[in-house]
């Protein structure tokens, strides 16, 4: 007598059980993803509030900004207050001219590093480009954020050109490119840059303390929709930028 029984297959109960199990664990890393990115993003506004009230209680004890301050080396000395590593006698002192000069390198490098050495900031900043062709490293010279691949660049262009009809100081979230003629980049989506500028400012792309602007590299056009943030677009197209001073 045969006694082969023909295999059973899954019953649609059995199917239906599965695909759920399966749906919920693609939702699970879904929804993580998305709080890890959350966490990011406040940890970005984080660091912009930090590194502003950092600079302007600086400028408030030492009457310069951070980066400007003519005598440094009085109270940091040598070895501590050097902008070269291999110079030694290259002090980290700015020239006091209330501007803080130097796109990729000097003052504005410099001024993370009198932060530093004031105790007003916890992380250490070494005041000194990497290299010609690498400006800034995330953790070394340049504020690092929790976004995978981005820092807090400060920047001045109260000796440039204006950038919505105002010059001053302001402090920039980007992507960290490789290369000095275009070292930041676009760094966060439209969506993003909107709910923190609500969060921080006014919400308007071009006004109050909080600007956006389109990053690079060139070609990059879907930041911004005339003067206000392009919801439609869903990719990093960003540079958020946070007036310190205009």
């Amino acid at each position: 007598m045969n006694n082969y029984r023909t295999p059973r297959g899954f019953t649609l109960i059995e199917l239906s059980i599965v695909l759920v199990i399966i749906g919920l664990i693609v939702g699970s890393i879904f929804v993580g993803s998305s709080l890890i990115r959350q966490a990011q993003l406040h940890s970005v506004i984080s660091n912009i509030s930090q590194y502003r009230v950092a600079f302007l209680a600086f400028r408030d004890k030492f009457t310069y900004w951070p980066g400007d301050l003519p005598n440094a080396q009085s109270y940091w000395p040598a070895p501590i207050c050097i902008d070269d590593p291999i110079d030694t006698s290259n002090t980290c002192n700015g020239n006091g001219n209330e501007v803080l000069d130097g796109v990729y390198s000097d003052e504005c490098l410099r001024s993370l590093q009198h932060l530093s050495l004031a105790k007003m900031v916890k992380e250490t900043h070494s005041g000194i480009v990497v290299s010609p062709s690498v400006p800034h490293k995330a953790g070394y010279n340049t504020v690092k954020t929790d976004l995978p691949g981005t820092g807090l660049i400060i920047r001045d262009n109260q000796d440039g050109s204006p950038v919505y009809g105002r010059r001053g100081l302001y402090l920039q979230v980007a992507s960290l490119l490789p290369t000095s003629s275009v070292y930041a980049g676009k760094a966060l989506t439209p969506d993003e840059a909107w709910n923190i500028d609500q969060k921080l400012d006014d919400g308007k792309a071009m006004t109050g303390y909080l600007f956006s602007r389109t990053g690079n590299p060139p070609g990059s056009t879907n930041c911004l929709s005339g003067a206000e943030y392009n919801l439609a677009a869903r990719t990093v197209e960003c540079m958020l930028n946070y007036w310190i001073y205009y």
